[in-house]
């Protein structure tokens, strides 16, 4: 009884301390902080060439696209993409540090098909993303694979104080995603397209085959499903185990054993979250249900092992032929 007396004051005392735990454990993550609203044309934010590992970033053969449901107004120097909800979907292509706009959805169809790739990698970022931030993860992504990459920008608030705001609006968010995958599969198949996620980014993805499945779109499964960091709660994660696997080739995720973000999520939410290794599900129950890597940094995207993740895509192109 005094341990349920207690609760609301531990979570609330959890609450407060967020931003500091989160400041003192990631510094690096997000090295770049951003106004709700702000231009993707500074340098800061779209000519940033060094890496989180201090290397110079390679540079992909193929612009970022991008699908975004955030409010977008237009400036002087560029479009402006705002932290707020869009009823209606942007679309946009950044190739070698300038941003266009494209008139619609098919444009951007038709800009994916002329790059001449067999394959396409969508990504969704997580919590306290600005837009520059996720544009900084997607070009990261497109430097490591041969894959044009696909960005869906949600509005995150971009603070630390909004994770609940943050989860609505994932949850909102991911109507939109699933229609941005069944275009995509309706024109380059679903096993030609690989979904990839961090963190809240994963159970938006999750939602989206939910809604897809409902809407008799998965047919045929995606080519993969990565999933780094998900914060997603355990006990839905295992039951849903089974249909996550029918919705892609192969799913995978990453782990870290002490990922302090996924802890407060887990004090937060008062359950255990599937994304870090702490004995929440153990490796044994893991391999029954997908492959897994346990040996993330921090909350981090290990871009360095994104290639070998991305072979999967061969593996499965083989085993399907």
């Amino acid at each position: 009884m005094q341990n349920q007396m207690l609760k609301p004051f531990i979570t609330f005392a959890i609450c407060l301390s967020l931003p500091f735990w989160c400041a003192l454990s990631s510094e690096a993550f997000n090295p770049q902080a951003a106004s709700p609203g702000e231009s993707v044309t500074a340098p800061a934010e779209v000519k940033h060439q060094v890496s989180l590992h201090g290397q110079v970033k390679k540079q992909s053969k193929y612009p970022i696209f991008i699908v975004t449901n955030r409010q977008v107004s237009e400036s002087a120097h560029g479009p402006i993409f705002t932290s707020h909800r869009a009823v209606r979907q942007t679309y946009a292509q950044l190739r070698a540090g300038k941003m266009q706009l494209l008139q619609s959805k098919e444009k951007l169809l038709d800009g994916l098909q002329k790059t001449g790739a067999k394959r396409i990698a969508v990504f969704v970022h997580g919590y306290r993303k600005s837009f520059g931030g996720s544009l900084e993860f997607a070009e990261k992504i497109g430097s490591e694979i041969d894959l044009p990459v696909v960005l869906f920008a949600w509005p995150s608030k971009n603070k630390y104080s909004a994770y609940m705001s943050d989860e609505c609006t994932a949850e909102w968010s991911s109507h939109q995603l699933s229609d941005t995958l069944k275009s995509l599969g309706e024109k380059f198949g679903n096993e030609n397209v690989c979904v990839m996620s961090h963190s809240l980014g994963a159970r938006m993805v999750h939602w989206a085959f939910r809604i897809l499945a409902s809407e008799n779109q998965m047919n045929r499964p995606f080519a993969c499903n990565l999933m780094f960091s998900p914060d997603f709660d355990r006990d839905t994660f295992l039951k849903d185990s089974a249909f996550l696997n029918r919705c892609s080739g192969v799913m995978k995720i990453y782990l870290d054993a002490h990922d302090s973000r996924i802890w407060l999520s887990r004090m937060l939410h008062g359950s255990p979250r599937v994304g870090t290794s702490d004995g929440s599900v153990d490796n044994e129950t893991l391999q029954k249900i997908c492959q897994f890597n346990s040996n993330m940094p921090n909350h981090h995207i290990p871009y360095d092992v994104l290639n070998a993740a991305f072979n999967i895509l061969a593996e499965t192109e083989v085993l399907r032929n």
